[in-house]
Order: structure tokens, then C-alpha cells, then sequence
């Protein structure tokens, strides 16, 4: 018989074996209990026996004891011979039945566990092979659809989307994509997209990190667990191609279709547009220089110590993910050194950020004290009405009048700094641009991720490699299998053995006086 290539060739492949294996057992269950019945009746025959000689030998004994002539003592001692001969070789009888007796026992015991064992296997081995036909008909499901229209066309469809040249299939892209322009300053609408990338790649690392790290963990298990490591390795290996096909098959039309509309409502001037006021703040031209500059130098931050610090952390989880996988005291090593980069990196970006942020920061402590002393005059009025003073004249009011006059001007002082630093004027273009407008480039963004996603796609690899994977853990869970029923059989093969051992040592001392005195 041919092996299985698929899940399902082997769930059927498996069940007809645990089938067999059940009947098997069952067997060698119904020899087992008859060998110990013989064995049983023959060690009952063997003891009946050996009592009669024991009589025959007593009784010759006594007759022997009253005798008169010598010619009848000869005839009594030839039978006693004969007797004891006879006896000798029964004992002998007793003893290997005795041997025999604890062989066929333990082997009940042991068949006994093997029905046991092999009824689990069949009904574990049943309900896989239900599974296994639900979900190859899904995946049956799954190929068809990468093989057929619509999934198979959408990267082609989405790629018209994407095309500004198609009037037809493009023009929504287009409209979309001249409106976000229009709305949004280019500088400010390319370190917006930058940012937004940004945090995607810190995301997607993330994601990264827990896949690196079960992969080191089913590297380890196919390292060191045989088989067994190679097939759950290869088991996580066709998930993930499972989940990627059906992922794209299940969500792709819908999102090509969500993209398509999120298009129409951006392009769409009727959907929140900027008001004069607006667009006049917006493209400010006597802020413009500043405005860019400052957009070049947050870039610089992104770009420079920021990206150092996160290829530094990158670094630092990788090295410990090999540290862990491969202790060595080289690997240790490299983790500290790792780790010195990214005290090193943190270090510099705390001081360029705090550059950056220096005003924001001077502003959020001066907004503090504001509210400090506001509610220190509360208190010092509260306290003089109380007490009975005339809040206008009361020293402590007076003198908290005065710390929040000196803490509101030096507020004043921060907030004009803010606004002239390159963070400040950022933020305030920025808080220019309409919450609704940045959402629609939100949801540009996301059509354009989505879209571009679908372009990138290939219904034909994610189809081979679901069936690649299939068979690939197939052919791993096989070895597996064989590898598990040998040691199985092996463990068999030794218990056997061991109540052969036991039942042997039992009547050792019997088996060699019988053999030392040539009984049998």
C-alpha cells in the first residue's frame, strides 16, 4: 500500500491500523487467557500426580518395612525405583508448569493492557478520522478557491485599483489620492505616512518575535526529540500555511471590495472638506519654511536614534533567543554586549528626544504649577473665610495670589517658547489639519495597505504551499508512528521477557536440583 500523502489518506490509513491492532490484541488476548487455562491444568495434572507417587513411594516404604524374606524386598525396592524415577520426572513437570504458569499470566496481564491500549488508539483513531474528512474538504474548499475567479483574479484586480493610468478601475484611487494631496501639505503628509509605517514595522516585529521564538522552541524539540520533534515542527509548518491560505481565501474579496468603497469615500469632495479658514492655516505659506524644517527634524530623530534603538532592541532579542537556544558562554557574552548597545542607543535618544521635546516638556511643568497654585488660592480663600478674614486682605491669600500670577506668566513664557520650537510648531500644524480629515487619510491608508497587499499575493504559492506542507508533515508524522510502535513493540518484547525472567528465577533452585539429578 501506497503511503499517504495527505491528512486524510493518513487518518483512514491510521484508523484501518488501529482496527487491525485491536484485533490483534484481542487475539493475542483469547491465546494468552487459553495458554494460561493449559497451563493452569497442567500444573493441577502435574500436582495430582506427583501426590499419587508421593502415596505409591509411602506405601512401598511401609511394606518394605515389614518384610520377612529378602526375596520380597526385591521386588519391593524394584517398584520403589521405578516409583521414585517417575517421581523425580514429575517433579520436574511441576516445576516447568510452575514456569510456564507465571509466563502465561503475566502474558494475560500484558494482553490485557494491549485491548486497553489498542481500544483507546481505535477510538482516538475514529474520531482523527472524522476530523481529518471535515477538514479536508475544507482544504478541498480552500484549493479550489485559490485555483478559481474571483480569488485567483484579485491580485490582477487589485493592481488595477492601484493604477492611476486606468480611468475606469483606477479613477477612484486617483480622486482619492488627489484629495488626501490636496488636503495635506506633502511634508507633512510623507512624515505622517513615515510615522504610520513606523509603528506598523514595531507591530509586525512583534509579531516576529513570538514566531523566531517557537521556531527556536521546534528546532529544539526536532534537535532533540527525534521524530516526534520533526513532525510537530512540521505540524506548526502546514498550520501556518493552512491559516495563510485560508485567511486570504476568506477575507481577500471582502477586502478588495472594503478598499474599492474606502476609495469612492475619500475621493468623494463632499465628505468632510476643508473650509477656506482651514485650508488657508493649513498652507500657511509665511510657515511654511518652519514648518518643514521642523517636519525634517523630528525625521532626523525617526531615522537616526530612534531607529538605532529599535535595531538595537531587535539585536538584543535575537541574541538572547540564541543564548537560551544554544547556551555557550560566547552566546552570554554576546547578550551583554547586545545589551550595552541598547543602553548605549536608549542613552542617545533620551537626549535628542529631550531636545526635541525640551519646550513640550518646560510647557507641561509650567501647565502643572498653574494648576498647583490654583489650587493652593482655593485653600488659602477656603481657610480665610473660614477663620473669619477678609479673603482681599489675608496674607496667605495674598501671598498664593501672587505665586499663581508668577506661575501664569512664566506659563505664558513656556507656551510661547513651544510654539516657536520646532516640536511646537509641528504639533500645531498638525492640530491645523481637521480630526475628520486625518481620518479619511487613516482610512486611505488602510485601503492602499490592503490593496497593495492583495497585489502582492500569489493564490498559486499559497495553494503549494498548503499541499507541500501537508505531505511534508505526513511523511514526518509516518516516521514518527514507526519510530513510536517500535519502541512500543520493544517495551512489549522486554515485559515478555522480564515475566520469563521472573517466572524462571522462581523455580530456579527447583530447575537445577531437577537437572543436577537428571529428572527429566
Amino acid at each position: 500500500m501506497a503511503d499517504p500523502k495527505t491528512i486524510l489518506e493518513y487518518a483512514t490509513q491510521r484508523s484501518a491500523s488501529a482496527n487491525q491492532s485491536l484485533t490483534g490484541a484481542q487475539k493475542r488476548l483469547a491465546d494468552s487467557q487459553a495458554a494460561l487455562v493449559a497451563a493452569t491444568a497442567e500444573g493441577k495434572n502435574a500436582s495430582t500426580a506427583l501426590a499419587d507417587l508421593e502415596r505409591r513411594i509411602d506405601e512401598i516404604r511401609q511394606k518394605l518395612s515389614g518384610i520377612v524374606t529378602p526375596a520380597d524386598g526385591e521386588v519391593l525396592l524394584d517398584a520403589l525405583e521405578l516409583a521414585t524415577v517417575r517421581l523425580r520426572s514429575t517433579q520436574a513437570v511441576v516445576t516447568k508448569s510452575k514456569n510456564k504458569f507465571a509466563v502465561a499470566q503475566a502474558n494475560v496481564t500484558q494482553a490485557q493492557t494491549d485491548v486497553a491500549a489498542a481500544s483507546v488508539m481505535r477510538t482516538q483513531a475514529q474520531t482523527a478520522l472524522a476530523q481529518a474528512t471535515s477538514s479536508s474538504e475544507a482544504r478541498d474548499a480552500l484549493v479550489f478557491a485559490l485555483d478559481n475567479a474571483p480569488v485567483k483574479n484579485l491580485p490582477t484586480e487589485a493592481g488595477k485599483a492601484l493604477d492611476a493610468a486606468n480611468l475606469v478601475e483606477g479613477a477612484p484611487f486617483k480622486k482619492a489620492k488627489d484629495r488626501i494631496e490636496g488636503d495635506i501639505p506633502e511634508k507633512l503628509l510623507k512624515r505622517a505616512e513615515d510615522r504610520r509605517k513606523q509603528a506598523g514595522a514595531a507591530v509586525a516585529q512583534a509579531d516576529k518575535n513570538v514566531t523566531d521564538a517557537e521556531d527556536a522552541l521546534l528546532k529544539e524539540g526536532e534537535t532533540n526529540n527525534g521524530r516526534a520533534g520533526a513532525a510537530a515542527k512540521a505540524w506548526v509548518a502546514f498550520q501556518r500555511a493552512e491559516a495563510d491560505a485560508r485567511n486570504f481565501v476568506n477575507t481577500a474579496e471582502d477586502d478588495f471590495g472594503s478598499a474599492k468603497a474606502i476609495l469612492k469615500e475619500v475621493g468623494d469632495p463632499t465628505r468632510a472638506p476643508l473650509t477656506p479658514e482651514q485650508k488657508a492655516l493649513i498652507g500657511d505659506a509665511d510657515l511654511k519654511a518652519d514648518r518643514e524644517n521642523a517636519t525634517g527634524e523630528e525625521e532626523t530623530i525617526d531615522t537616526g536614534v530612534a531607529k538605532t534603538l529599535a535595531d538595537a532592541q531587535i539585536s538584543l532579542d535575537e541574541a538572547i533567543l540564541k543564548a537560551k537556544a544554544e547556551p555557550s558562554q560566547a552566546n552570554s557574552d554576546a547578550v551583554d554586549a547586545a545589551q550595552d548597545k541598547v543602553d548605549d542607543a536608549q542613552s542617545d535618544f533620551d537626549t535628542d528626544n529631550g531636545k526635541w521635546r525640551e519646550k513640550e516638556t518646560d510647557l507641561t511643568a509650567a501647565n502643572l504649577a498653574v494648576d498647583q497654585k490654583s489650587a493652593a488660592l482655593a485653600a488659602a480663600i477656603q481657610k480665610a473665610v473660614a477663620a473669619g478674614s477678609d479673603p482681599s486682605t489675608d496674607p496667605d491669600v495674598v501671598l498664593a495670589k501672587g505665586e499663581l500670577t508668577t506661575a501664569e506668566n512664566k506659563q505664558k513664557s513656556a507656551d510661547e517658547a513651544y510654539r516657536l520650537s520646532d516640536k511646537g510648531v509641528l504639533d500645531l500644524w498638525e492640530a491645523a489639519v481637521p480630526d475628520a480629515t486625518w481620518r479619511l487619510f487613516e482610512k486611505y491608508e488602510d485601503a492602499l495597505e490592503s490593496l497593495n497587499a492583495l497585489k502582492a499575493a500569489n493564490p498559486a504559492a499559497l495553494k503549494t504551499s498548503l499541499t507541500t506542507t501537508e505531505e511534508a508533515y505526513v511523511t514526518a508524522q509516518l516516521a514518527a508512528d514507526k519510530s513510536t510502535s517500535i519502541l512500543q513493540q520493544l517495551a512489549a518484547e522486554q515485559a515478555q521477557r522480564v515475566a520469563r525472567q521472573e517466572g524462571a528465577e522462581q523455580v530456579a533452585d527447583a530447575r537445577r536440583f531437577s537437572a543436577l539429578r537428571g529428572d527429566e
